[in-house]
């Protein structure tokens, strides 16, 4: 008992430290950032609709997250999802910013999961038609307790042009299990042993 305390607690410890709230600016290079998942509806997107980080237009930072509808070849929806996340009663609120390019009629809606990732898995919300050439803001501050996964789903019905997504923040990213924890074949049951190793996973 006492060894796997020695071995659980760290290791709580170190989720404690390492949780954080979502606060996603897309400032790196690659798309999409870590943790995070892109999908297209079209199996093979022309290189002109692939989502990037753009630094065309950013509310804040130098880039921000871009889907495109630019070139002809349906179908044009486009999905991006967050990491896992925590949500509680006590944290339940979504934001992020948007506006469009200077040209274009953009339409989105947001989504929530609390299973999976697939485009199914996702309760979805009214259309969202006013995108502008000004920054504004998106707020859910009642996503069901529960829910893991939050997506905008980006859906031109024809060949349009771009819309911008910065600033999104939300509930705290769930880093509680490791995808493969480590299993620990020694010492024996009821034994002791003094390592000087670092457990990692991928």
């Amino acid at each position: 008992m006492k060894k796997m305390m020695l071995i659980l607690l760290p290791l709580f410890i170190l989720g404690t430290l390492l949780a954080a709230p979502l606060n996603e600016g897309f400032e790196s290079e690659t798309c999409p950032p870590s943790g995070w998942t892109i999908r297209y509806a079209n199996p093979s997107p022309p290189s002109g609709n692939l989502m990037t980080h753009s630094t065309t237009y950013f509310y804040e930072g130098s880039r921000s997250f871009r889907f495109s509808s630019f070139s002809s070849g349906s179908p044009y929806d486009e999905y991006l999802i967050t990491p896992q996340l925590v949500v509680t009663d006590e944290d339940k609120t979504v934001s992020f910013w948007y506006r469009k390019y200077t040209s274009g009629s953009e339409v989105f809606r947001v989504g929530w999961s609390s299973t999976g990732t697939e485009v199914a898995d996702f309760t979805w919300s009214s259309d969202i038609t006013n995108a502008s050439t000004s920054w504004q803001q998106y707020t859910k501050t009642d996503l069901p307790v529960g829910t893991k996964y939050v997506a905008v789903h980006y859906k031109p019905s024809s060949s349009q042009w771009y819309l911008y997504i910065d600033a999104f923040v939300g509930p705290q990213i769930d880093v509680s299990a490791p995808p493969n924890p480590a299993v620990l074949v020694y010492p024996t049951n009821g034994g002791w042993a003094f390592l000087d190793d670092t457990l990692s996973w991928t």
